[in-house]
């Protein structure tokens, strides 16, 4: 069966066909809109789970997702939405983004004018080795070590560790002082995971696309401030992957249902402050029934079969949706909820997976 593959939310005008291809190679990505917001998805053949894909597949749909969506970027503002995202229908991404115009308005807001920027710097990790082969407390533990004749096992991941501990401080050092020359230009700055020895740093930056030239500019100064030692790379302009990405989640009335039977809430459409009420009230009453904790044991926090806190978030996210904003037609007793997360998401990261650049 035929499925749509989301890609991200823009707003304003973008023609319904855009000049890229799907995920699949064939199909061609175009917009759904609803009013002045609308998602870019293309038709799929196989419905897919990412975390069943083999690594090498996995990569090469991330590579194209990163395609469309910087496609996208260059003709207008986009928020990414989370890759491996499905939808049953171009009619499902419609609704999506009409009972969710309030969430996607304010995001739009916080990001309209942002560019993302990746720097990832590396080192040569032999010659560091050496370097740190000749500081003093490694010179002196290697000749301790050595007073005492053939090292031990012991000796042995004593020294790596202390080795280890010196390759940590340099890095650390190594960071800040990008970070001090470069953090000042940034609205927002996260770390990425360091996936590789030969690697020192790999920071996302949201930067004002107005400072991109001054920032690039620093990050030039950095490579001649160490002298050719530290290699920085400038990955970007990116879409907004780390700081804003829209995770999208299907509610079904028997979803809504039980969450409302955990809270004791009786109103179809509870608002914030009620739904706040109950989870106060739902979750003081798990409290008086959970039974005492054995001797040695850490106390049970969550009644048998209740989930108050769980109820109460899908709850407050559905009271941010409008669910009176519905498709002409559509009977689907489903609901439509986006959120804005805001991560360090390393399994988009370009510099990771060497797009963007």
């Amino acid at each position: 069966m035929t499925r749509v593959f989301l890609y991200g939310i823009v707003e304003g005008t973008l023609p319904a066909a855009i000049d890229v291809r799907g995920l699949d190679g064939t199909s061609r990505v175009r917009v759904v809109a609803s009013g002045a917001i609308g998602a870019v998805v293309s038709a799929h053949a196989t419905p897919f789970d990412v975390h069943d894909l083999p690594r090498e597949t996995l990569l090469t749909n991330l590579v194209a997702y990163q395609r469309v969506v910087e496609r996208v970027m260059q003709r207008q503002s986009v928020l990414p939405v989370k890759f491996g995202t499905q939808l049953e229908s171009a009619d499902e991404a419609r609704d999506l983004v009409s009972q969710n115009r309030t969430t996607l308005d304010g995001a739009f807001a916080r990001m309209r004018g942002m560019t993302e920027l990746e720097v990832a710097a590396t080192w040569e990790i032999g010659s560091v080795l050496q370097e740190i082969g000749r500081d003093p407390a490694v010179v002196s533990a290697r000749e301790a070590i050595q007073s005492r004749g053939d090292p031990t096992p012991e000796d042995r991941v004593g020294l790596g560790r202390l080795v280890g501990s010196l390759i940590e401080l340099r890095r650390a050092a190594i960071r800040r002082r990008a970070l001090d020359a470069l953090e000042s230009l940034a609205s927002n700055t996260a770390a990425h995971a360091l996936l590789d020895e030969r690697l020192v740093m790999n920071e996302a930056f949201l930067i004002p696309t107005g400072d991109l030239p001054e920032f690039e500019g620093r990050v030039h100064e950095l490579d001649a401030l160490f002298e050719g030692r530290i290699d920085f790379r400038i990955v970007g302009p990116l879409p907004t992957y780390t700081f804003c990405t829209v995770d999208v989640a299907r509610v079904t009335a028997a979803q809504r249902n039980e969450a409302r039977r955990v809270l004791g809430l009786t109103d179809e459409e509870p608002d914030e402050r009620a739904i706040r009420g109950a989870y106060r009230r739902a979750a003081a009453a798990a409290q008086r029934q959970l039974p005492a904790a054995a001797p040695g044991h850490a106390p049970v926090t969550e009644a048998p079969g209740s989930d108050p806190r769980g109820a109460s978030e899908l709850l407050l996210d559905l009271s941010r949706t409008d669910p009176t904003d519905r498709r002409p037609g559509s009977d689907s007793g489903d609901r439509w909820i986006a959120r804005i997360r805001t991560t360090g998401l390393d399994d988009i990261s370009a510099a990771t997976f060497g797009g963007g650049a």
